[in-house]
């Protein structure tokens, strides 16, 4: 099959089935994309919208992050309204999506796609639901028509799950990943009128059966729960229990996900916690700095100790270069034990810019257990006035020297 070398005889529907066939088992070869390509180019403005969602999704399947996608976009903008069935726009959405496509022609499409999902939102089932707002999400341009589809897409999303609770057999019910994708969506574009769903969903707990669910279903609802501060012990309660029995199904970034998650909305559940410690602790050279930095300050947060996680971050940290946020982690996480030692040590060695905000935690910590805090201010000084704030130290430490001797040999008054 990848020695089709021509498709001139194939009408213009014909040839978005076999893109479709050939995606479908997965078949790629660099002529084939050539010769494919050039029919699509010939007829793409000779298909319908259901053929060109056809072949965006194609291209996605395999991949192919071609031009070709742009001409897609144009062509079913051009198309009359009426003739952009909901399923054709979802799957347009979460193609461009997944290639992470993001031309002024995609753009302008996902507009398109949003605004007119929003005026036809009652047509959507389960999955043009969870698909389009995880593309809208996925992609990280914002726009007006955006946030107004959320809104519209969560309230539907809640009559769905509704709907499901009096008819557990409906096959147009949300899958695992249709419902988590939805959450994480709204709680990604930060949708104020969640909480409703966020209520169906909990009160759908028992229908949902999070033992079917896998690791970054698990994860991505906690974190969105967190994300939008929506405390809910009974969800996560069974998020914990269930990650719990397949953690070493788990990547590490879906546990520190997790556990950030738990954290945030204070929820202690420490032989979970205790759990992707250790084997954070055990992989840390395979975790990202985020994960690794994350975890750890997600366990210290809730009083979970895991010195050898707290002691391999830092020396993992010394060398990698992190930014603003996590640094802070690191440096707060590493504050809040009893020897400072440790924290000194990384903001000390560390080959990155130290933030002067993450340091708040360390002269914290130095002012609660009576120890200089001119250590830690010398961290700030930098750039041309460096020489000045260290003569400034300098002579701020000789003077509390000063008054130390005095205070000791009696001579003034305490």
């Amino acid at each position: 099959m990848g020695d089709v070398t021509s498709v001139d005889g194939f009408a213009p529907r014909d040839l978005a089935s076999l893109v479709w066939s050939f995606a479908s088992m997965s078949i790629d070869h660099p002529r084939l994309r050539k010769t494919l390509g050039e029919g699509v180019r010939r007829s793409v403005r000779q298909l319908s919208a259901i053929d060109l969602a056809s072949i965006a999704w194609s291209l996605a399947i395999l991949q192919w992050h071609d031009g070709i996608l742009d001409q897609i976009a144009d062509a079913t903008q051009l198309l009359p309204k009426r003739d952009l069935p909901v399923q054709a726009l979802s799957n347009l959405a979460w193609s461009f999506a997944t290639l992470q496509w993001k031309t002024a022609s995609a753009t302008s499409l996902l507009e398109t796609i949003a605004l007119h999902g929003e005026r036809s939102i009652g047509e959507f089932r389960a999955q043009d639901l969870a698909n389009t707002t995880w593309a809208l999400a996925a992609l990280t341009h914002r726009f007006a028509q955006q946030k107004a589809f959320m809104d519209a897409a969560a309230n539907a999303a809640k009559d769905l799950i509704e709907k499901s609770q009096k008819h557990p057999t409906n096959p147009h019910s949300f899958t695992p990943q249709g419902i988590s994708n939805i959450i994480w969506a709204l709680a990604t574009v930060a949708v104020s009128s969640q909480k409703p769903l966020l209520d169906a969903f909990s009160a759908s707990l028992e229908l949902q059966n999070l033992k079917t669910w896998k690791a970054q279903e698990l994860s991505n609802t906690a974190w969105a729960f967190a994300t939008l501060l929506v405390m809910d012990a009974m969800v996560l309660d069974t998020i914990s229990e269930m990650a719990l029995q397949q953690l070493e199904h788990f990547g590490f970034r879906h546990s520190a996900n997790l556990v950030w998650a738990l954290a945030t909305l204070e929820k202690t559940q420490e032989p979970l916690m205790q759990a992707i410690a250790q084997t954070a602790a055990a992989n840390a050279y395979e975790l990202s700095p985020l994960s690794l930095a994350s975890t750890a300050w997600a366990c210290m947060s809730m009083s979970v100790m895991c010195f050898p996680l707290l002691d391999v971050m830092a020396k993992i940290l010394f060398r990698s270069p992190v930014d603003d946020g996590i640094a802070t982690m690191a440096i707060w996480t590493l504050s809040r034990l009893p020897d400072l030692d440790l924290a000194f040590q990384l903001v000390h060695s560390a080959q990155w810019r130290i933030p002067p905000l993450s340091l708040s935690a360390l002269l914290e910590a130095c002012e609660q257990r009576g120890i200089s805090q001119l250590r830690v201010l010398r961290l700030l000084a930098h750039g041309h006035l460096k020489p000045v704030v260290l003569d400034l130290l300098d002579t701020m430490e000789a003077n509390s020297s000063d008054r130390t001797v005095k205070s000791s040999d009696g001579s003034l008054e305490p």
